[in-house]
C-alpha cells in the first residue's frame, strides 16, 4: 500500500524545506564544533588551566592577607579546604573542557557521497514521521519510536541505521492503516517565522560560525598563536602570585597547591 499525502496547507513544502534546513544546519554546527575542539581544544583547556591556577592563587593571597592582618601566620589547612570549596566549580568546568575535548576526538566526519545519502534518506523520514508533519507519529509508539532512532541516527551519521528506520517506518505506516495521511497544520505561517528567526541564529552564532576559522589555515594558526600568547600570559601572571605568596609564607607557600579532583 502505497501512502498518499494530502496537504491543506498552502505554505507545506516551504515549512517542510525549513524544518529539514533547520535540522542539516543543527548537524552541520554539531560537525563544525568537533573540528573546531579537535583542532583548538588542547590549547583552550590549557588556557583555562592556567587561568584557574591564578584564581586560586590569587584567592589564596587574600585568605592569607586576612589572617597576617589579624596579626595571626594563615593558618594552611584551613586555607587549602577554604580553597577546594571555592574552587569546585572551577574545576568541574575544566573537568567537562577535557571530557568534550575526548568526546569529539571520537566522532568522524563522513565521505561526501555518503552524507548526501544519509540527508536524502532523512529529508525522506522528516516526510513520513516528523510529528509536525505527520499527525500519527505522537499517536502511535511505533511511529515516534522510530522518529526519535532516525534524528539519532542522522545525528550520528550512521547510513545503515536510516535505511532500516526507513524499511521499518514504512512498514509501520502500512500496519496502522495510515494510507492516506492527511495534513493540516495550524499556525503554518507563525511556525515558517520561528524556523526562519532558529535558522537565521544559527548561522549567525557560534559554533556555524567557526567554520570561518576552519576553512581559512592562515586564521587557524592566528587562533593558536592567540591562545598561546594568552597562555604565556597567564604563565607570567602565575609566577608574579607564587612570588607574591612566597614573599608572605616563606617556604610555606608551597603547601597552597593545586588539586584537582
Amino acid at each position: 500500500m502505497k501512502t498518499l499525502i494530502r496537504v491543506k496547507n498552502s505554505n507545506y513544502s516551504r515549512y517542510e524545506e525549513l524544518l529539514f534546513r533547520k535540522d542539516t544546519l543543527e548537524k552541520e554546527a554539531k560537525s563544525y564544533l568537533a573540528s573546531y575542539i579537535n583542532i583548538f581544544g588542547p590549547l583552550t583547556a590549557k588556557s583555562f588551566q592556567i587561568q584557574i591556577e591564578c584564581i586560586r592563587q590569587k584567592k589564596a593571597i587574600t585568605l592569607c592577607q586576612i589572617a597576617i592582618n589579624k596579626g595571626e601566620f594563615p593558618n594552611l589547612d584551613i586555607i587549602n579546604k577554604n580553597l577546594e570549596t571555592q574552587m569546585q566549580a572551577y574545576y568541574d568546568e575544566l573537568e567537562a573542557i577535557v571530557k568534550q575535548n575526548k568526546l569529539y576526538r571520537i566522532l568522524k566526519s563522513v565521505p561526501e557521497a555518503k552524507y548526501a545519502k544519509i540527508k536524502k534518506l532523512y529529508h525522506q523520514l522528516v516526510k513520513l514521521l516528523h510529528p509536525d508533519l505527520n499527525p500519527h507519529t505522537n499517536k502511535i509508539p511505533a511511529l515516534i519510536d522510530l522518529w526519535d532512532r532516525a534524528v539519532s541516527a542522522y545525528k550520528a551519521n550512521q547510513l545503515n541505521e536510516l535505511e532500516e528506520i526507513m524499511v521499518l517506518a514504512k512498514k509501520a505506516i502500512e500496519k496502522a492503516g495510515l494510507g492516506e495521511i492527511e495534513i493540516d497544520i495550524p499556525n503554518i505561517d507563525e511556525k515558517i517565522t520561528e524556523l526562519e528567526e532558529k535558522i537565521a541564529y544559527i548561522l549567525k552564532n557560534d559554533p556555524y560560525r567557526y567554520k570561518d576559522i576552519l576553512n581559512d589555515p592562515v586564521a587557524i594558526e592566528e587562533k593558536k598563536d592567540e591562545i598561546r600568547k594568552e597562555i604565556r600570559k597567564y604563565k607570567k601572571y602565575k609566577k608574579e602570585l607564587d612570588n607574591t605568596l612566597k614573599e608572605m609564607l616563606g617556604n610555606e607557600a608551597d603547601k597552597i597547591k593545586w588539586t584537582i579532583h
